[in-house]
């Protein structure tokens, strides 16, 4: 008998073909059509404002934008790293899943599967929406 149950294995599995699945389109869709990604666009309007300032002579503006940006993505990667650990946490203490089902129990169940599914759904869903802020 193995350690790992076969349908974790299984589970394991499919995420890792989703997630490259996913990164092979992205890379597919930036380099065939790219303004219909989110990379492109934002490539694109960086090219058109590198070549504004240039053309201007604004040397302190692009400074101070390039700072800011160095900020927000700094920030934004911090937040997304709080938001890990502090989900990880709460996954391996035992009783966590318990209490906040008690707590948020609008459903009536008191399954901790279901309050695993639903903050991993949360989890997933806030870090796929960091990913596309940044």
């Amino acid at each position: 008998m193995s350690i790992i149950p076969i349908y974790e294995t299984i589970l394991v599995f499919s995420t890792a073909v989703v997630i490259i699945a996913y990164h092979i389109n992205l890379y597919i869709k930036v380099h065939r059509d790219p303004l219909t990604t989110a990379i492109g666009i934002t490539n694109h309007a960086r090219q058109m404002w590198v070549n504004g300032i240039m053309k201007d002579g604004r040397d302190i503006l692009a400074v101070q934008t390039l700072r800011n940006q160095l900020m927000a993505a700094t920030f934004l990667a911090s937040t997304a790293f709080l938001i890990c650990l502090g989900s990880l946490n709460a996954a391996f203490r035992p009783g966590v899943f318990s209490e906040v089902s008690h707590a948020l129990n609008v459903m009536g169940t008191k399954n901790e599967a279901f309050w695993m599914l639903t903050g991993s759904l949360v989890l997933v869903a806030v870090l796929y929406r960091l990913d596309r802020e940044a």
